[in-house]
């Protein structure tokens, strides 16, 4: 004859208690609310990598346009590009030790331009600087 306990009986049944499920959901949830953080951190970093290369192609732009139209005495400019930068640059002659009676055919010229943009509330800045050598300014001497 068969003994049918009570614990015999819960032993053959199948599925999960309702405490097993609970741990199951909330493991589930942890795991899910750090996938989502990671995704979000990928978000930020990608759109500061596009904003970094931006401003890496517009300063280079910028600088290039500079040297072909900018004076070549001291001075220094500014202006906003693309309604999000910012740019300054700073034209100076570099000293040239030559005696005041010899007039130097080339002069050397250091172009040194920054864009910054907001990142967040971080302010971020791409620096680029050069150097050029080119003819000195013509003086005009008095008839």
């Amino acid at each position: 004859m068969k003994n049918n306990t009570p614990s015999l009986i819960a032993m053959n049944q199948y599925g999960f208690t309702l405490m097993e499920t609970m741990v199951a959901t909330m493991v589930l949830g942890i795991a899910l609310v750090a996938v989502m953080e990671l995704f979000a951190g990928g978000l930020r970093s990608a759109r500061l990598a596009e904003d970094h290369t931006r401003a890496v192609l517009l300063a280079d732009e910028k600088l290039t346009e500079i040297i072909l139209t900018a004076p070549k005495e001291e001075t220094t400019l500014e202006g906003t590009l693309d309604d999000q930068f910012h740019w300054s640059c700073s034209i100076m002659p570099l000293a040239d030790d030559s005696p005041d009676t010899y007039r130097p055919l080339l002069q050397s010229i250091q172009y040194s331009l920054t864009v910054s943009w907001q990142h967040g509330k971080k302010t971020r800045n791409y620096s680029l600087s050069t150097i050029r050598i080119a003819p000195p300014p013509i003086e005009q001497e008095s008839i």
